[in-house]
């Protein structure tokens, strides 16, 4: 599935004299996003046995746990997948936006970098991501005046809030540490574009297992996702200090 995208950040409006011509023509630059649809698969067989005996609807319980199974992996693939046979991750896409003053810890100063290294345009939309940890660093953190930078949502289904802005507790995500780790991040998260091919398909399989009697349980899934990105950087991760 390709997606085109466009630039045309660079491009202005000419202004002209009454009844001026204007000759020059200012074209965005265009490129593309190309979307593959990767499967993902699982098993579980079960004897005839406990199909008959068991009290509830095993069935349910099998579909219930296939679709956690996909769950999970696909959050570790949608949050930092290689790219490479596999989904871009958002933080695999991201471009770096600040270095964290130290490893195991992170400052005032490194969440507002953080924020204004993103285009203001992306910023109206703009939400954090990072680990549990890291939200129980920030919200033991204020600023220069003593206020704490993690706010609680007062309102009815307000959202609690970092410097303003919503945030998302992704446990794919690395916690704080020395060497290079990409703890946070920070951006438009709706320009990553998820790809779901057609629905989950369950299938449950009477024969190849018959001679054992039991029963399988087969699980398709196909799935893609990277960053729609056209050189603006919608998204920035704030990276901590090689050791």
């Amino acid at each position: 599935l390709t997606m085109p995208t466009e630039n045309d950040t660079a491009n202005l409006c000419t202004l002209v004299a009454e009844a001026g011509s204007l000759t020059t023509s200012v074209d965005p630059s265009f490129s593309s996003l190309t979307l593959a649809a990767f499967m993902y698969r699982t098993l579980e067989i079960v004897s005839r046995e406990m199909l008959q005996d068991n009290a509830i609807r095993l069935e349910e319980r099998v579909a219930a746990r296939f679709a956690t199974r996909l769950a999970r992996r696909l959050n570790a693939h949608f949050t930092t997948g290689t790219g490479s046979g596999q989904p871009n991750g958002a933080v695999t896409a991201s471009s770096e936006g600040v270095t964290s003053a130290t490893g195991n810890s992170i400052v005032f100063n490194d969440l507002t970098q953080l924020q204004h290294s993103l285009d203001p345009a992306y910023r109206v939309r703009a939400r954090f991501m990072m680990h549990d940890t890291t939200l129980r660093l920030i919200k033991q953190m204020v600023d220069t005046q003593s206020r704490p930078l993690w706010i609680p949502g007062i309102a009815l289904r307000e959202p609690d809030t970092i410097l303003g802005h919503p945030y998302s507790i992704n446990q794919q995500m690395t916690a704080l540490s020395s060497g290079g780790v990409k703890a946070m991040l920070f951006g438009d998260f709706k320009k990553y574009i998820i790809r779901d091919i057609t629905g989950q398909v369950l299938l449950r399989d009477e024969f190849n297992y018959a001679s054992t009697g039991q029963v399988a349980f087969w699980f398709y899934s196909r799935h893609d996702g990277d960053l729609l990105d056209a050189g603006t950087d919608p998204m920035k991760h704030l990276v901590t200090p090689s050791p």
